[in-house]
């Protein structure tokens, strides 16, 4: 189950408990490569849904491992689709990506190479990673329907099959790192966010939560120090 907290903290903060993600990654391993990719950015990097729409081959060196995220694609009524510069100042950051992620993002180029091969002068070139079947970038609102669609399915079989919301792993991808007890100027680097104050007033929840553990370790790491002494020494 999704953990939601009340209105007066922060309605949007949802977040999967590990034996939710563990469901749905085993589902997302028989999914299309395109949103295996997806997956795996999403929860390795936190990045946001349009943060990792807007991702083009030259942001990556696949050497080193490092992502620049320059762009987002967003989508307005008026407009359409269109690429903007991240959320924040802090948002346009450098991120290390894992080798599954690199590899993945390979597989996905040379997939997209195919699929331009095969549908020829209806393909419309570019370099962002995520592509519509003519070349396009993708709509941001497809992502969403996409797991709302799988979620349902998925429901069918076992209904106790979390509901996929795609900004709910940008939430997961945080709420793991604190509960790691990794600092909050880390987490706010990681997550691009303006200052570590937001970070602290959006996940203030799980911060708590991981403080309180920490606590608690202290106190247990006093009480073997005292027990492992000896006697003469007490």
């Amino acid at each position: 189950s999704t953990v939601q907290h009340s209105k007066a903290e922060k309605p949007d903060v949802v977040y999967y408990q590990h034996e939710d993600l563990e469901k749905i990654a085993r589902v997302m391993k028989t999914q299309p490569l395109k949103w295996q990719t997806f997956f795996e950015i999403a929860i390795t990097t936190g990045c946001r849904r349009g943060e990792i729409l807007g991702l083009k081959q030259e942001n990556i060196n696949f050497v080193t491992g490092n992502c620049k995220v320059k762009s987002t694609l967003l989508v307005d009524k008026g407009v359409g689709v269109y690429e903007s510069t991240p959320k924040t100042e802090k948002s346009a950051r450098n991120i290390p990506l894992p080798q599954t992620g690199l590899d993945m993002i390979k597989a996905l180029i040379a997939e997209n190479e195919a699929q331009k091969a095969k549908v020829g002068e209806y393909w419309e070139e570019s370099s962002y990673i995520f592509r519509q079947a003519n070349g396009k970038p993708m709509h941001p609102d497809s992502v969403n329907g996409y797991f709302k669609k799988l979620s349902k399915k998925e429901q069918k079989k076992d209904p106790s099959f979390p509901q996929i919301k795609p900004h709910a792993f940008r939430h997961t991808a945080a709420s793991i790192l604190i509960a790691e007890h990794v600092d909050i100027v880390t987490v706010a680097n990681f997550l691009g966010h303006s200052s570590p104050v937001v970070t602290e007033k959006i996940y203030a929840h799980p911060i708590a939560e991981s403080r309180s553990q920490a606590y608690k370790f202290m106190s247990e790491y006093m009480q073997t120090l005292i027990t492992d002494m000896p006697e003469e020494e007490k």
